[in-house]
């Protein structure tokens, strides 16, 4: 079983989104595992839902990001989307590691 290969993407796929987790660490002080336009579409639509007023660098990046990848319709809203996916599958495969490895000292063997 490989524990670090979860995630079977393309690898100038798996590089863009660690390039744009790194940034968004790096540069904008946020959490690992959310991604520059997934983070700034959270921002803008939860707080324009909640009545809080958006910082402008917030729409600017969203705008960016949606302009920067033209291809994809709305790619800050499928940005924010797969972080939650990537996180779903991370936590999941979490899960089932943790599982052989209890169910590896239930029956005796080394995990």
């Amino acid at each position: 079983m490989t524990y670090d290969r979860w995630d079977r993407r393309k690898y100038a796929e798996r590089l863009g989104d660690a390039t744009s987790l790194w940034f968004n660490v790096a540069v904008f002080n946020g959490m690992p595992d959310e991604s520059v336009s997934g983070r700034a579409f959270r921002n803008t639509t939860q707080r324009e839902r909640d009545g809080l007023r958006v910082a402008r660098r917030w729409r600017f990046l969203r705008a960016a990001s949606d302009t920067l990848f033209f291809w994809e319709p709305d790619h800050a809203k499928v940005a924010y989307l797969t972080d939650l996916a990537r996180a779903r599958a991370r936590v999941a495969h979490i899960a089932e590691v943790d599982r052989a490895r209890i169910q590896a000292i239930y029956d005796g063997s080394p995990p």
